[in-house]
């Protein structure tokens, strides 16, 4: 139940926006705060109940992130062993030095002892990349559109609102406002079908926002109060560059 979306900017940065949507009875998660491991610095919100994240971009603006493969999971083998937490992914990949290397690692974890999920990186002059593991395959996927949403309830039919109200809010512009919009859109009568989303047992927890331009790596946090389901105002941290973007040819 979470929805992502990015573009990239001519500079050679880019823009991301990611809704994480939680069960009602799930802890809400620490702000973003800043680590330190293997010589990278990173920013990431943690999940109170798994120390994990879904999401983290490092002083390189390498930004991982993770959604959960609900349609795999529904068909998938428990294992022998206890899973573990799909939140130690973004973190582990925000800790490599660069995007190849994070891709890299990404290969080669061992697969089977998480859940099925969704894991994307992108970075500067780099396109997001997309990856799934439905529990028996790990590809590398293509995409129409710079957007992925999953839902636990029934997920083909919300799938296919949301991509369309993507194409609706999104498509003609394209920029850094309308990924916003798009991402507090609460148009379908239904509020389970929104981006922003809302159920009985289920709920929108946050949003985040990452830019990353020539020098700095930004992560706008905001949460969604429980009681009202407005958006709070929201909280900021921003991150050095090590090494400066050089824009592309032609940019």
């Amino acid at each position: 139940m979470c929805t992502v979306s990015w573009r990239s900017s001519l500079d050679g940065g880019y823009q991301l926006f990611f809704n994480r949507d939680e069960q009602r009875s799930r802890p809400r998660a620490k702000r973003p705060q800043e680590f330190y491991t293997n010589g990278r610095r990173y920013i990431a919100p943690i999940d109170e109940k798994s120390g994990g994240s879904w999401i983290a971009v490092n002083d390189l603006g390498v930004c991982a992130f993770l959604l959960n493969n609900y349609e795999a999971a529904n068909g998938h083998i428990e294992p022998a062993k206890p899973f573990r937490s799909r939140g130690e992914i973004p973190l582990s990949l925000c800790g490599e030095n660069g995007i190849d290397r994070s891709a890299d690692a990404l290969n080669g974890i061992e697969k089977e002892r998480f859940p099925p999920f969704f894991a994307g990186m992108i970075g500067p002059n780099t396109p997001c990349q997309i990856y799934g593991w439905d529990g028996r395959q790990f590809e590398k996927l293509s995409l129409e559109l710079p957007f992925l949403t999953t839902s636990s309830f029934q997920s083909k039919a919300v799938q296919a609102y949301r991509k369309d109200r993507y194409l609706e809010v999104v498509r003609s512009s394209a920029d850094e406002k309308a990924l916003f919009a798009y991402h507090c859109d609460s148009a379908h009568e239904n509020w389970a079908f929104n981006p922003l989303m809302s159920r009985t047992d289920a709920e929108t927890h946050c949003i985040s926002s990452i830019s990353v331009d020539s020098k700095l790596a930004k992560f706008e946090y905001r949460e969604v109060d429980p009681l009202q389901g407005s958006l709070r105002s929201p909280v900021s941290i921003e991150l050095r560059l090590t090494t400066g973007i050089t824009p592309t040819p032609g940019n």
